[in-house]
């Protein structure tokens, strides 16, 4: 139970830390200018820095994913530069180069279903904050207003 306890502890912390660069993500795919492969690659570049032990370790097989998906592409040309075999991880600059040839190549229904990986991301790290914040509140209501009671004197 204790070892439970901590383990949420540390996804909440995990959230919290990457929440920031996935909630860009989403405003730019959101409000960003372009269709949706070029909102997209924007998107995909503010997660790029992140690694999947950033992630709590549910949803980092998804980060995953959509880094891949994202940079898929053009692998060969690691070879031709002499790039080295970690260069294919996410987090590594590699995948930078990677992005612009894939988003130009994928299709628009591609890009959507990467798009929906992203707010599916984005939901499941704002579900993990706020469980974890009504947790601290004690009975997950005390942000809300109280009604008045009507009362009978």
């Amino acid at each position: 139970m204790v070892l439970d306890s901590l383990r949420k502890k540390g996804d909440y912390e995990k959230a919290l830390d990457v929440l920031k660069r996935v909630t860009l993500a989403v405003e730019t795919l959101c409000v960003g200018k372009g269709d949706v492969r070029s909102r997209l690659e924007s998107a995909v570049g503010d997660l790029i820095p992140l690694r999947e032990q950033d992630f709590p370790d549910r949803l980092a097989p998804r980060f995953r994913q959509i880094i891949e998906q994202s940079t898929k592409y053009d692998a060969t040309d690691r070879l031709k530069f002499g790039l080295p075999a970690d260069a294919l991880t996410p987090g590594h600059k590699w995948y930078e180069g990677r992005l612009h040839p894939t988003m130009r190549r994928i299709r628009r229904s591609t890009g959507s279903k990467i798009a929906q990986e992203i707010w599916w991301l984005y939901s499941e790290l704002q579900r993990i904050a706020g469980k974890h914040r009504s947790n601290l509140a004690g009975d997950g209501f005390s942000d809300r207003p109280r009604a008045a009671k009507s009362g009978s004197a």
